[in-house]
């Protein structure tokens, strides 16, 4: 939203995802990463929150103060004023979409990225793992494989995988990327997606539809600890499915090829690991995809493999 001179107010606004399938307080941790997480990949940092909670009949007050202490925590540790919003209880209203968040920061022209400066030529840089919602997802709730995988490790690898569900570190990293290079205006990252739902095949698909520019990606696979990698295994046989499945703290930036490595190298000192996974090509241009070596083609229409995954999970469960 423009305002006077050169000052610009930006707007997010996501659903309040609260599944209590992960603990109340790690799943109200998770909705409030996933609603902030548009405002942070603009490179700028939240200021202003509003949040609607429309909460189910048969939610006690209890369970509510243990969802509002962690967004109230979290806000306070990133400096964001509650200015507003609604909490109210109606019929009809159930877990585990129970409202909605909007954040709001103030910038100048120049100073945040969108995807107007991605361009032809740009390379693409994905920081954290792919799949990484999906992944945490199911330790959460896969005990039994997970034990089987991990044996005494799997706690600490279960909670380990959920706190890496914030983007705040890739971000600050770019951050510090552009303050260092003094390349704002997508002089260096050109943009940047969070790999929500449909992953980060999704992620790339939206810059393509939305600038009409093709793309070339090489996924060679990701350098998994191998118990890991036997874990997705399990739940995703296709090679292929860990790069369309869920994958909230992830984030793919577009970057000047002359800066890749320079990005790469930033990345790997703030203990955030990146890889180049291709680049973007002309207006009009094919998307291709290429995994181990082998062409495949870039799907016509992306389905997110976790909610079938996770789904199965649950109806073992209750058997």
């Amino acid at each position: 939203l423009p305002g006077k001179d050169r000052d610009v107010m930006l707007v997010a606004t996501d659903p309040l995802y609260v599944n209590p399938v992960f603990g109340i307080e790690d799943a109200a941790w998770l909705a409030f990463h996933i609603i902030v997480t548009d405002m942070l990949v603009s490179g700028v940092r939240p200021e202003y929150a509003l949040f609607t909670l429309n909460l189910p009949p048969s939610m006690d007050r209890v369970v509510f103060e243990r969802i509002w202490a962690i967004i109230d925590r979290e806000c306070r540790r990133m400096g964001i004023a509650i200015i507003g919003g609604h909490t109210g209880s109606y019929d009809g209203c159930e877990f585990p979409v129970i409202g909605s968040g909007t954040i709001m920061a103030r910038s100048r022209i120049g100073q945040y990225i969108t995807i107007e400066t991605l361009k032809a030529g740009d390379e693409l840089v994905l920081a954290n793992p792919p799949g990484m919602e999906a992944i945490a997802s199911l330790l959460k709730i896969d005990e039994l494989n997970g034990r089987n995988e991990f044996g005494a490790r799997y706690e600490a690898i279960k909670e380990q995988a959920w706190g890496q569900l914030s983007v705040e570190k890739p971000i600050s990293t770019a951050r510090e990327f552009m303050i260092r290079t003094g390349m704002w205006g997508g002089e260096s990252i050109s943009a940047m997606h969070d790999v929500a739902e449909r992953g980060v095949l999704g992620a790339i698909n939206d810059w393509c539809e939305a600038t009409g520019l093709g793309c070339k990606i090489e996924l060679d696979g990701w350098p998994f600890d191998p118990s890991i990698a036997s874990f997705i295994k399990r739940h995703f046989p296709d090679p292929l499915a860990i790069w369309a499945a869920s994958g909230q703290g992830g984030v793919i930036m577009g970057c000047r090829p002359s800066l890749t490595k320079l990005l790469l190298e930033e990345l790997d000192r703030s203990g955030v690991p990146g890889r180049k996974i291709g680049m973007m090509t002309g207006k009009g241009g094919s998307r291709v995809l290429e995994i181990g070596g082998t062409s495949r083609s870039f799907p016509a229409e992306i389905k997110d493999p976790f909610w079938p995954a996770f789904m199965k999970v649950l109806q073992v469960k209750k058997r």
